[in-house]
This record gives C-alpha cells, sequence and structure tokens, in this order.
C-alpha cells in the first residue's frame, strides 16, 4: 500500500511542476524576451517548436497528476496504475529534462545572434 502512495506522491508533484514550469515559461519569459527583440529590431526565435515541446511537457505533467490522483484514491487497478505511473516517471525525468533544455535554449539562442549584431 505505501509503493502506491509514494509513486502517486512522485507522479502528484512532478505533475505539478511540469504543469507549471511551461506556463511560466509560456505567459512571462516568452512575452518578455519577444519584447526584447522588438525592442533592439532584431528577428526573434520561431516560437512554434518552442510551443510545442512545452505542450508535450504539460501533458506529461497532466499525465503524472492524473496518475498521482489515482494511485491516492481507492481504486481497485492501483497495479496497473502503479505500471503506467512509474514508465511516465522515468520518461518525465528523461524526457522533460532533455525537452525543456531544449525548449529554453530555441527562445534563448537568438539573444547570441543580437549580441553579435552590435
Amino acid at each position: 500500500m505505501a509503493k502506491y502512495k509514494i509513486i502517486g506522491a512522485v507522479n502528484f508533484f512532478l505533475g505539478i511542476f511540469e504543469i507549471v514550469y511551461p506556463l511560466i515559461v509560456i505567459l512571462f519569459t516568452i512575452p518578455r524576451l519577444t519584447e526584447l527583440y522588438a525592442e533592439f529590431q532584431a528577428k526573434g526565435p520561431n516560437l512554434i517548436p518552442t510551443y510545442i515541446i512545452l505542450s508535450i511537457v504539460m501533458l506529461m505533467g497532466v499525465g503524472n497528476f492524473i496518475l498521482g490522483v489515482k494511485l491516492f484514491s481507492k481504486s481497485e487497478n492501483k497495479e496497473k496504475f502503479f505500471k503506467i505511473a512509474i514508465i511516465l516517471i522515468i520518461a518525465s525525468f528523461l524526457l522533460g529534462g532533455v525537452i525543456t533544455k531544449i525548449a529554453s535554449l530555441s527562445v534563448i539562442m537568438p539573444i547570441y545572434n543580437l549580441t553579435s549584431e552590435f
């Protein structure tokens, strides 16, 4: 019983992080950087891949959150959810780290081009 709650807690908190982090980037970081590029009259990055990557991270976060809640609830199929939850935790740590870095770099890399223009 305790193993379900431990994995459920990891899924729950990982899901919250994977939902909140992309929202912060989308709502605060990207608009500020877009203003910066406009202020210097520089060509900004193509944000479509960044939004796609952050959406994937958010979907993994929603999956983690739902599995965390399911493992805390009194359902009968906890073993099925347990296996899926472990797979999603591993995928979140491996892919989430790489995908998040790629999204951050795709937004920030044009700043280096901006400094080379002046």
